[in-house]
């Protein structure tokens, strides 16, 4: 049995060592990555109006009660006070999409490292074994927005004959891992896939500008009774609402911010019946290092007993964690 804290970097290595570990501390001395879609002004970025668009209405359901949640990292969010979406706005256009991701994935050298793989390894193996909770004969599994093809090697390893992926990104233009990747850009499964067992999207709905075409397709391909496991980051987690605009969640390919309620209303308006719900990744010392007036991620906890009711089984008890895992049926 795998249990989520198996995967948990924070837990396992400690967030200051998961951060080095996973090559993270690299990437956070790196110039800003976009600058080619933005103009720089008075010293400041400033996105540029060809490659973003304003939103005066929510995404999700459409409501006009938005407002401005913060700004960090070059982009801003709003939420909806009708049901807690957050998203970009400005938001990075559809149209450019293709530019943003045209060349090698910035977090790939991240997702690369041992250190990284290891997690991930029981995260994709968690993710299966709660799956089979719901459907024991997963036969083929879809995963969109593939990456480096991870999770595709253990879904294989651990007994699903037929896997195909998702890539838009360089990572597996010329994979030599044997699975069938489709090369579209997430927007629509293709249409000769069907009946699948099983369709994830591991960190990726977030980056994917129409979320209802992408789960609209996923139904159409599910077999009755197939899954679709999600995980995407959670804008309600503990560690959002205290390191806010210093926050990695915070991303320019982050298009779409979600909370549990309005993901649950996304599945449920597409005629899937959401059966597991659930947080995982604590980020606990990112989230005490805050607390003691310290650099979140490259710190590390003294240990102050004032803090010591915050543990995992509160945060996740509280679906206070770092991504939301949603599993749901097709009804």
């Amino acid at each position: 049995m795998i249990h989520k804290n198996d995967f948990d970097g924070n837990i396992q290595l400690g967030g200051r060592r998961f951060f080095d570990e996973t090559k993270r501390t690299e990437l956070a001395k790196h110039v800003f990555p976009y600058g080619s879609f933005y103009d720089r002004i008075d010293g400041h970025l400033v996105p540029k109006a060809t490659y973003f668009e304003a939103l005066t209405a929510c995404p999700m359901c459409g409501g006009d009660d938005i407002g401005e949640l913060l700004t960090g990292n070059e982009i801003t969010v709003f939420r909806c006070g009708r049901c807690g979406f957050g998203f970009q706005n400005p938001r990075f256009r559809a149209e450019f999409l293709g530019e943003l991701y045209a060349g090698e994935y910035r977090m790939n050298d991240a997702y690369r490292s041992d250190a990284q793989r290891r997690l991930d390894a029981a995260k994709f193996g968690y993710g299966i074994q709660e799956a089979r909770r719901y459907r024991r004969d997963i036969a083929s599994v879809l995963d969109v927005g593939a990456g480096t093809g991870q999770f595709l090697e253990v879904a294989r390893d651990l007994g699903i004959p037929r896997c195909y992926g998702m890539e838009p990104g360089a990572a597996l233009r010329d994979s030599r891992l044997g699975f069938e990747i489709f090369n579209e850009f997430l927007e629509e499964i293709p249409p000769q896939l069907s009946d699948l067992s099983l369709i994830t999207l591991w960190d990726t709905l977030e980056h994917i500008h129409d979320f209802n075409r992408i789960i609209a397709s996923a139904k159409r391909a599910l077999a009755p009774d197939g899954l679709v496991l999600i995980m995407v980051p959670n804008l309600n987690s503990l560690a959002s609402r205290l390191i806010r605009d210093k926050s990695w969640t915070f991303d320019l390919t982050h298009l779409s911010y979600f909370t549990s309620n309005s993901l649950g209303m996304l599945l449920s308006k597409h005629g899937l019946d959401v059966v597991h719900r659930e947080t995982v990744i604590s980020e606990i010392d990112n989230c005490r290092n805050y607390l003691e007036f310290n650099e979140p991620y490259t710190s590390v906890p003294s240990g102050d007993e004032a803090f010591a009711w915050l543990t995992p089984s509160h945060i996740h008890g509280h679906m206070l964690g770092s991504r939301l895992l949603f599993i749901a049926r097709n009804g």
